[in-house]
């Protein structure tokens, strides 16, 4: 059998859009933390962001706030890239539960 390409090992179709969130979460030594960000990249289980320092570790736990819906979320920091030539780090989460909802968008249906 053929290795499936990336896409079909998607579990759902990613849609590329801007949706400003606050990120929030909570250091080891007890810190608080809460920077804005936008998506670049969504999914039913996580996304792709953008945002400045200072930015969360890989396997933090943070909250999600989607600010125009009023609505959050609990993640897992996945991936950092750190930031280059002024631009913002590029963060990968996954949400805590799974949603189609969490972004405001409809998904579209697999192939």
């Amino acid at each position: 059998m053929a290795n499936p390409t990336e896409a079909q090992r998607r579990r759902s179709q990613r849609v590329h859009v801007a949706v400003p969130v606050d990120v929030a979460w909570e250091t080891s030594d007890g810190a608080r933390h809460s920077v804005h960000a936008k998506s670049e990249v969504v999914n039913a289980y996580g996304g792709l962001l953008q945002m400045n320092e200072p930015y969360p570790p890989i396997k933090q736990v943070v909250e999600l706030s989607h600010l125009p819906k009023h609505q959050s979320s609990r993640a897992r920091v996945v991936w950092v890239t750190e930031p280059e030539d002024g631009k913002s780090a590029r963060i990968a989460v996954e949400l805590a539960s799974p949603s189609q909802a969490f972004w405001g968008i409809s998904f579209p249906p697999a192939d």
